[in-house]
C-alpha cells in the first residue's frame, strides 16, 4: 500500500477526532489547535517527503525504511492528542459540574434578591412607621415639657396664692381683732324675757364690779346676747348656762377698766373676757392646758391674741422660746 494513502487515513482519523472536539469550551481551543497544527504539520511533512513525483522512480527498500522511521512521531503525536483530549474531557466534565453549581448559585442569588427586595420593602415600611413614631414621640415630648412647665408654673402660683391666702387670713383676723378691741363678753348673767342688755350690764357693773356711777360715766354703744336662744319664749331654763352678752364700749379706757375689775369675779359664777375671732379662740383652747399648768406652778402666764407667754417668753409647741 503506498505511504501517501496510509498517512491520508491517519490524517483523516486525526481530523475527524479533532473535528469532534469543536464543541469544547473556548478555554481549551488554544491547546487543541496547537496540538492539531503540530500533528498536521508532521503528516503533511511526511507526505511531502515520502510521496515522489510521477517522473521519479520509486525505490521500495528506502520507502519502507522511511515509513518505519516516520511512523513513530505520528503515533506519539496521536497519543499526546488522545491524552490531551481525555484531559480536556475531564476538564469539561468538571466545567459542567461547575456550571450546574453556578446555575444553582444563580437561582439562589435570584431567590435571595427577591427576599432582599421584600425585606427592603418591609424595612422602608418600618422606617416610615418609625419616623411616624419618632414624630409622635417628639410631639409628646414637647407636650410633656409644656405640661411640666405649666405644672411648675401652676405650682408656683399655688404657693404664692397659699402665701397670699395666709396673709389675707391673718389680715382678716387682725381686722376682726381691731373691730372687737372695745368689746367684752359677760358670762353667767341669767337671761330674762324681753330684757334690755345695756341696763342689765350697767346693773351688773354697779353690783359686782363696785362702780356706782356706771350709768353716768361708762358709755355703752350696744349690748346683746350671742348664740342660739335656749328657749323659744326667752325664759330661763334650769341647769342650762345662759348665753353670754357681748358689750361694745364707746371708750377703750372704759373697757380696760371693766376688764381689770374682772378679778373681783374669781369666786363667783360670772366671768368677763375679751371678744376674739374664732381662729384665735380655737388656738387658745389648744393652749389652755399649758396655760393652767404653768399658772399652777406660779409662773406669769398670759395671752396676746393667739400667742401664749410664760414669764414674758412666747410658748411654742416644740418648747419655750423667746419672742
Amino acid at each position: 500500500m503506498p505511504k501517501g494513502g496510509r498517512y491520508s487515513k491517519k490524517r483523516s482519523h486525526v481530523e475527524a477526532s479533532l473535528t469532534s472536539s469543536d464543541n469544547m469550551s473556548s478555554n481549551s481551543n488554544g491547546e487543541i489547535s496547537s496540538v492539531f497544527a503540530s500533528a498536521m504539520n508532521t503528516l503533511y511533512r511526511d507526505d511531502n517527503n515520502d510521496v515522489p513525483s510521477t517522473s521519479t522512480p520509486i525505490n521500495p527498500p528506502k520507502k519502507e525504511h522511511k515509513t518505519t522511521n516516520s511512523s513513530h512521531p505520528i503515533e506519539r503525536q496521536l497519543q499526546i492528542m488522545t491524552s490531551t483530549l481525555e484531559t480536556i474531557n475531564k476538564r469539561l466534565s468538571k466545567l459542567d459540574i461547575i456550571e450546574n453549581k453556578l446555575t444553582n448559585v444563580v437561582k439562589e442569588i435570584s431567590s435571595v434578591k427577591l427576599e432582599v427586595s421584600a425585606n427592603s420593602e418591609k424595612i422602608r415600611s418600618m422606617e416610615h412607621k418609625l419616623n411616624l413614631v419618632e414624630t409622635s414621640i417628639e410631639f409628646q415630648s414637647v407636650t410633656t415639657d409644656q405640661l411640666i412647665a405649666e405644672k411648675s408654673d401652676t405650682s408656683e402660683r399655688l404657693r404664692e396664692m397659699e402665701k397670699l391666702s395666709i396673709l389675707l387670713k391673718q389680715e382678716v383676723v387682725d381686722l376682726k381683732c381691731r373691730s372687737m378691741r372695745d368689746n367684752l363678753l359677760f358670762f353667767g348673767i341669767t337671761e330674762k324675757n324681753d330684757e334690755n342688755c345695756i341696763d342689765i350690764i350697767h346693773d351688773f357693773i354697779v353690783e359686782h364690779l363696785q362702780i356706782s356711777d356706771s350709768r353716768e360715766r361708762i358709755k355703752i354703744d350696744r349690748a346683746h346676747r350671742i348664740g342660739k336662744p335656749i328657749s323659744q319664749h326667752g325664759d330661763s331654763v334650769p341647769n342650762v348656762r345662759p348665753r353670754p352678752i357681748v358689750v361694745k364700749f364707746n371708750y377703750y379706757q372704759d373697757r380696760k377698766e371693766i376688764k381689770s375689775k374682772s378679778k373681783l369675779l374669781t369666786d363667783s359664777n360670772f366671768g368677763i373676757s375679751e371678744q376674739l375671732p374664732r381662729d384665735i379662740v380655737m388656738k387658745r383652747k389648744m393652749l389652755m392646758p399649758t396655760f393652767k399648768k404653768e399658772k399652777e406652778r406660779g409662773h406669769k402666764v398670759y395671752f396676746i391674741k393667739d400667742k401664749l407667754f410664760i414669764n414674758d417668753i412666747e410658748y411654742r409647741d416644740c418648747g419655750v422660746s423667746q419672742q
